[in-house]
């Protein structure tokens, strides 16, 4: 399971940079970057209420369907 919640947790509440949360929570900064664009991004406020599979869905949504004509 991604540790996206525990991510963002870390970052709005205790305030740690990228650098520390990814000590933390044992990724790399490139994906902490990633989370944290993502969330932006999406509009989405921290606390949000959704749950983990709702957060995973706003913050990566299926490709495109392309078509095969």
């Amino acid at each position: 399971m991604r540790k996206i919640r525990e991510v963002l947790r870390l970052k709005f509440e205790v305030g740690l940079s990228a650098r520390q949360i990814a000590v933390s929570v044992q990724i790399c900064r490139a994906t902490i970057g990633d989370y944290l664009n993502r969330f932006a991004a999406s509009g989405l406020t921290w606390l949000c209420t959704l749950s983990d599979a709702e957060l995973d869905q706003q913050l990566f949504p299926p490709a495109p369907a392309v078509s095969s004509e």
